[in-house]
């Protein structure tokens, strides 16, 4: 176990201090002793995981940036060294810093450690072409489903598009967001409004989209949270529209979706839930530069110093030594729901590192010039997709993320995990059933309850439709 040196203890613990900290934490069975390689009145607690892991989070969303970079190589799941903060005198009679700190049986090395715990399979090795024809099929077989299964209006409500069975059964507040997702599955398939089996089915949709737009270029009511969740994928589906069909229907509105992408952005770093309210998360600046990426292909006008502002935040989000990259803090965890987060354990999935690679790659980065980059590609590799419910190793929005990343990153690494998507997505396609399942997925993971049986679909199909891109 590393050590803080006494002084650089003191010092931390000021900082700490100033920014008034308060940890409403009871140090019920812990041991409090005085430092054995420090000064009489600098004491060690040692805590449990469960306490810990409450201290990392609350230093990590309670103190100021500047505290929080000061230790962030420090906190969540790299609390292998100590965490100085000065404690309410109510918890521990002290009258000096204390040193918090696991107790030496439950110290978390690397981000590594808590996969151990369950083995990610290998794949077997499969041929190119058996790939291509079964990721064809199946993505074919989805997007049957999903035109059957449009709501009159022109969206997808993934409240609605439920079985009785299903033990997730989607939010319709994230009724612009899906319908995003289903767009964007039938039109990277070839289709447009105009061509293809599925354009009356198209055309409905893109309708629907432009229905709901704002005049500020906000698409969707701005009701819920998470709103620009639903608006970033409704703005990448009107801009492949656009992309696809080079249509002045689309021009327009694809680039006010932009703009308001952009107007949402914090001054020179990236996006969470408002705008430009100071606040920023691994996840929603990924979807935002994806959207900027496809706005640059289809020649739409994006500011080049977006991309700039994101890469900051990625970089303050990495953990230099392993490459895991935060949600909101320095090689946090994965973001889950606390419905989720038991069954679907955050420790099993590495969405937020691989939202921060296919950031990295959008933005110019490579692997072979990027030794974050690398770090980053070698961890998510190390957990393929893995379909297993009784384990909770389900995460389609990882599953997605890591195809898109790796895909760009090539050679071994991609191969494996290809390998991998083929044995945990299309071979668990629904084949049976009837019209009201056959070509859809299960909706069985972390983010299923706000998706619905539509956001499972569409995410794995676009997920194979990424891999598609790799073979043809």
């Amino acid at each position: 176990m590393h050590r803080i040196r006494p002084a650089r203890a003191a010092r931390c613990a000021k900082v700490l201090s100033a920014a008034a900290l308060v940890v409403p934490l009871a140090l019920t069975s812990c041991t409090i002793t005085p430092a054995d390689d420090g000064p009489s009145d600098v004491r060690v607690v040692e805590l449990s995981d469960e306490a810990a892991d409450k201290i990392a989070t609350l230093v990590a969303d309670r103190v100021a940036d500047q505290v929080a970079d000061r230790v962030a190589d420090r906190v969540g799941n790299r609390l292998s060294e100590h965490v100085v903060i000065e404690m309410p005198q109510p918890m521990v009679r002290a009258k000096a810093p204390v040193v918090i700190r696991r107790a030496p049986s439950t110290v978390r090395r690397a981000p590594a450690a808590a996969s151990s715990r369950i083995k990610f399979p290998t794949a077997e090795s499969v041929d190119a072409a058996e790939l291509q024809a079964a990721a064809d099929n199946a993505v074919s077989e989805a997007l049957a489903w999903l035109s059957r299964h449009q709501s009159e209006d022109g969206s997808w409500k993934p409240g609605q598009l439920t079985e009785a069975g299903d033990a997730a059964k989607g939010n319709d507040a994230y009724t612009p967001g899906v319908t995003g997702l289903s767009l964007l599955c039938l039109l990277r398939s070839g289709e447009s409004h105009v061509d293809g089996p599925h354009s009356a089915t198209i055309k409905k949709g893109l309708r629907y989209l432009k229905n709901i737009q704002d005049s500020e270029g906000c698409f969707g009511p701005r009701t819920t949270q998470h709103f620009l969740y639903n608006h970033a994928l409704a703005t990448l589906a009107m801009i492949e529209a656009y992309s696809s069909t080079d249509s002045a229907l689309f021009r327009g509105s694809a680039q006010s979706g932009v703009n308001f992408v952009l107007q949402a952005q914090n001054p020179y770093l990236g996006w969470r839930y408002g705008i430009r309210d100071g606040d920023n998360d691994t996840s929603m600046t990924c979807w935002m530069v994806q959207v900027l990426a496809a706005a640059q292909k289809a020649e739409l006008e994006v500011d080049a110093g977006a991309f700039r502002g994101a890469l900051a935040w990625t970089d303050k989000m990495t953990e230099p030594e392993f490459g895991r990259v935060g949600y909101n803090r320095r090689g946090g965890p994965p973001a889950r729901t606390m419905e989720a987060m038991e069954r679907f354990p955050a420790e099993h999935s590495e969405a937020i590192t691989a939202a921060g690679l296919l950031i990295r790659l959008l933005s110019g980065q490579r692997p072979e010039t990027s030794e974050m980059a690398d770090k980053s590609a070698a961890l998510i590799s190390r957990k393929p997709p893995y379909w297993n419910t009784d384990l909770g190793t389900n995460d389609f929005y990882y599953w997605h993320l890591g195809t898109a990343a790796l895909r760009r990153v090539g050679g071994e690494r991609w191969t494996a995990w290809r390998n991998s998507l083929h044995a945990n997505v299309t071979q668990r396609q629904n084949t049976g059933g009837g019209e009201s399942v056959r070509g859809s997925w299960e909706p069985v993971d972390a983010w299923s309850t706000d998706g619905g049986r539509v956001y499972a679909t569409a995410t794995l199909c676009l997920s194979l439709q990424e891999m598609l891109i790799s073979l043809k």
